[in-house]
């Protein structure tokens, strides 16, 4: 019976310490490219910033993922999150702002 709940525990935990290091690299990766967009270096802020959203659709598949695992904590929707809703968007409208910013240069 133990046993039983420790491997279904394991179905979540992978996907969360996925999910939690896919997340951690797209906000840094965003943030950075703000930080470098200030600085008037826009080609790296896009290189940065397309890695953020390669990392952000990493993140959505595992919360997909994460979303379909059977077991205890399947409430959770991460994808649903403000967090998620808010910061995608973000991204894009930064990347689109980089983008215009250095077809002017």
């Amino acid at each position: 019976m133990r046993q039983a709940r420790y491997a279904a525990s394991q179905g979540h935990t992978r996907p969360v310490y996925h999910l939690f290091s896919y997340v951690v690299v797209f906000q840094a990766h965003c943030y950075n490219a703000e930080g470098l967009l200030a600085q008037d270096k826009c080609g790296e802020a896009i290189r940065g910033l397309q890695e953020a959203i390669t990392s952000y659709d990493k993140a959505a598949v595992t919360c997909k993922d994460y979303s379909s695992t059977k077991g205890p904590g399947t409430q959770a929707k991460p994808l649903n999150h403000l967090f998620f809703r808010r910061l995608g968007p973000v991204m894009k409208r930064t990347l689109d702002k980089c983008e215009r910013e250095n077809g002017l240069m």
